[in-house]
């Protein structure tokens, strides 16, 4: 299952899901394909004890979700850097350019970078 970024709630149980014998199963390796930090990562997020996994359609640095790395992107890293937002998994994987395994000002400088044509570490 692919799910657009625009798609702002997902309903429990929407995706997944099996019937058998009148008893709702999940999917064994269920994997829905959506961007970091929206319904689609909350709802796998929430399932996650049941195997469902994310597979981030992202570029790295695309904290916006809008195919694109621009200075959007660089405020998201200073908003989660300060805890302005909330941070999901697949938000950090995304928004920590330099692979330090946290965001902060350096991963919005390279995300700004990255922006204005310039080198950058990732």
């Amino acid at each position: 299952v692919t799910v657009p970024a625009s798609v702002t709630q997902i309903d429990r149980g929407a995706f997944g899901w099996t019937l058998q014998d009148e008893t709702r199963l999940p999917i064994v390796g269920f994997i829905m394909h959506g961007y970091a930090g929206t319904a689609a990562e909350h709802y796998c997020l929430e399932y996650e004890e049941y195997g469902f996994t994310l597979d981030l359609l992202n570029q790295k640095g695309d904290s916006s979700h809008d195919d694109e790395v621009n200075a959007k992107d660089a405020l998201i890293a200073l908003q989660l850097a300060v805890n302005k937002i909330e941070s999901t998994p697949g938000l950090i994987q995304v928004t920590d350019v330099n692979g330090d395994t946290v965001v902060n000002a350096k991963d919005a400088l390279e995300i700004l970078k990255k922006a204005v044509g310039k080198p950058a570490c990732f």
